[in-house]
């Protein structure tokens, strides 16, 4: 059994990575879907800024979301 979480999926017939619900974040993460058509030069300096936003919105945390039931 692997101690890693379980990444959650679009919703049913929805396209693109994961939804945070956080707009800034989720823009950081999509702008990540058109990588393979650009330059291998730019990929790092791109990964590094959406690494660095989520890192501080897990470091500082997020504005409390309700839990969809």
């Amino acid at each position: 059994m692997s101690d890693r979480l379980p990444i959650a999926a679009p919703p049913t017939g929805a396209a693109g990575p994961p939804i945070t619900e956080q707009p800034d974040l989720d823009a950081l993460v999509s702008g990540l879907a058109d990588l393979d058509g650009r330059p291998v030069a730019e990929h790092h300096d791109r990964l590094v800024e959406v690494h660095e936003a989520l890192h501080a919105a897990l470091h500082t945390g997020l504005p409390e979301q309700p839990v969809a039931r």
